[in-house]
């Protein structure tokens, strides 16, 4: 009874690994083993390359004058510089001089249900794996000139970096955008 289970064991193991259950976008190595893209790492790399974009603007924009203080997470890149004060959706926001207000979250999440429970306004990538990435990124300036230069400014370095990351997890994993 033993050698039948160990048996069966075997031939589970062996057939979970011997590649019959691959998804057909994932990446193999040279052994044969599936390789899924390091999402996290993708996502840390799309913060550094945002950072470092917003950095180079630091002169033209009075509103990165702090830019090094920006915070970073697995999930988030946030940034605030002056005060921004935000009381209610119903009423515009304040701002001392040149403050803003920059957030990005990207979150990897395994069902479209939890997505969904997510920013309205956010954008959502699905992955060859199934899973998606939940998008969201808001720049808040002053309503001036400065401000609104800012804002369009950060707000394309933005998108093109995301933009950046779903096309290499796309060439990673056959990533589309819903």
């Amino acid at each position: 009874m033993k050698w039948a289970v160990a048996i069966l064991v075997f031939v589970s193991t062996a057939t979970a690994f011997s590649g019959m259950n691959r998804s057909p976008h994932a990446e193999s190595n040279l052994y044969g083993r599936v390789r899924a893209p390091d999402v996290a790492r993708e996502v840390r790399r799309t913060f550094d390359e945002i950072l470092a974009r917003l950095n180079r603007l630091k002169r033209k924009h009075p509103q990165l004058a702090a830019i090094e203080r920006a915070t970073i997470t697995e999930s988030q890149l946030a940034y605030e510089h002056g005060r921004v004060r935000c009381q209610s959706k119903a009423q515009p926001c304040s701002f001392t001089k040149n403050a803003c207000r920059l957030t990005i979250n990207i979150m990897h999440v395994a069902k479209r249900e939890e997505a969904d429970l997510h920013a309205a306004e956010s954008q959502l990538f699905e992955l060859a794996d199934g899973t998606y990435l939940d998008v969201y990124y808001g720049v808040l300036a002053e309503t001036t000139a400065t401000g609104r230069r800012f804002e369009r400014a950060a707000s394309s370095i933005i998108s093109t970096s995301l933009e950046n990351l779903r096309e290499r997890l796309a060439s990673q994993t056959g990533a589309s955008r819903l």
